[in-house]
């Protein structure tokens, strides 16, 4: 994720005739990747022969790519010799990036409230969410955000910021809340 890349690639002729003038296209109808040179010329490859252009293509990787997304790149090889040399094929890559899950959500109200795990009217609590990386890779830096648009509940503070999540790593974030003391019995509040 967030990679800028290079990518080579080794072309072989599995024909019986030599394929001259050889240029070949790579691409991919990924919405993560953007390809900044997408083509090579690989000159002539004789029957049974490989070329390879090293770092020949280049590409970045969005840092918003889901971890474990296949992600395939289409290849067009053709020679202006001969219309009917075209051959197409493909590749796929597998993405790694950090994949944080929310595991499970606690509420304490232990401190202000009455020790029944709800949220109650005019009651202080604490919001506590466990999260786990689930990637491949750790990240950089980490905010939990948790956010709420009822006006029965106040949310302090909105965010907790983490130093970097390596692979399996669990962590949990604490918000302090506070209910209305209007808000009527049974109002469900919607957390994000």
């Amino acid at each position: 994720y967030g990679d800028s890349l290079h990518l080579t690639l080794e072309l072989k002729n599995t024909g019986d005739q030599t394929a001259q003038n050889l240029t070949a296209t790579i691409s991919s109808k990924s919405p993560y990747i953007l390809i900044s040179d997408t083509l090579e010329y690989y000159d002539t490859i004789g029957p049974g022969m490989t070329r390879t252009i090293p770092a020949g293509y280049a590409f970045k990787v969005s840092d918003t790519v889901p971890d474990n997304l296949s992600i395939r790149f289409d290849i067009l090889a053709s020679s202006p010799d001969s219309s009917a040399w075209q051959w197409k094929s493909h590749f796929s890559v597998e993405a790694q990036a950090p994949d944080i899950r929310i595991l499970n959500l606690t509420i304490l109200d232990t401190i202000q409230g009455n020790r029944d795990g709800r949220l109650d009217p005019g009651e202080e609590a604490i919001l506590r969410v466990t999260c786990k990386n689930t990637g491949d890779f750790a990240t950089s830096l980490t905010t939990a955000t948790l956010t709420s648009t009822s006006p029965f509940l106040v949310i302090t503070p909105p965010l907790v910021q983490w130093n970097s999540m390596v692979p399996g790593e669990t962590r949990e974030a604490e918000f302090n809340v506070l209910v209305a003391s209007e808000t009527p019995i049974g109002t469900g509040i919607d957390l994000k």
